[in-house]
């Protein structure tokens, strides 16, 4: 799978300071699983430029959809401030969250 985004972005995304940090891994972990994750939404495969893309019909060309990547820094976003899958704090996504960045780069839906 082509990388969507850097751990450079990542970090400028989550606010942390420059240079290598011990959450260097745990970032480079929550930046592959949003990706996947984006990939799994829209049932395509993502691809940097066309060449690399080949034969792929339902591939989809990046950077040329920045909402992809929004809303895989939004998935990251997530990650890094919720790290236990319990939380005492009621939370609502946000109107224009992840599904709604993806939605028009769904394909094969229900197949």
């Amino acid at each position: 799978m082509t990388a969507i985004t850097t751990l450079e972005t990542a970090k400028l995304h989550l606010r942390v300071e420059d240079g290598v940090t011990v959450e260097d891994t745990l970032i480079e972990l929550w930046i592959a699983a949003a990706e996947k994750a984006a990939a799994d939404f829209c049932n395509r495969n993502f691809y940097l430029d066309d060449a690399s893309m080949g034969a792929d019909a339902d591939g989809l060309v990046l950077p040329d959809e920045p909402a992809v990547q929004a809303a895989v820094l939004l998935t990251l976003g997530h990650l890094y401030e919720n790290r236990t899958s319990v939380d005492t704090v009621q939370k609502q996504e946000l109107p224009l969250g992840v599904a709604s960045l993806l939605q028009p780069h769904r394909i094969n839906i229900g197949m």
